[in-house]
């Protein structure tokens, strides 16, 4: 299991078959990554009245990552249950 360099959490595997979405979804992790810790120092420097909304983009950030980790999981799951479903054992049974 890959680690995103960024955050050092530990990433479910998007689409093994398809090499393009899963990086696409690694640029946008790394994206949000960077733009989480922005944020989040953006935070520490606002005070008074911009602070709140600099705290609501950073909540909305979040919900972005957790939106990414929900299709990356989707994609996942989805090519697990490609390679698991009962069509597929049907045609590696005829086969012996």
């Amino acid at each position: 299991m890959q680690k995103n360099p960024l955050t050092e959490e530990k990433l479910i595997p998007a689409d093994p078959n398809n090499t393009e979405k899963s990086k696409l979804i690694e640029e946008i992790s790394s994206l949000l990554s960077i733009m989480q810790k922005i944020g989040r120092r953006l935070a520490n420097e606002t005070h008074n009245e911009a602070y709140d909304l600099v705290d609501e983009f950073n909540q909305q950030i979040h919900q972005a990552n957790l939106q990414l980790k929900l299709i990356r999981e989707n994609m996942f799951l989805s090519e697990l249950d490609k390679q698991e479903s009962p069509h597929h054992s049907d045609s590696l049974l005829s086969r012996h």
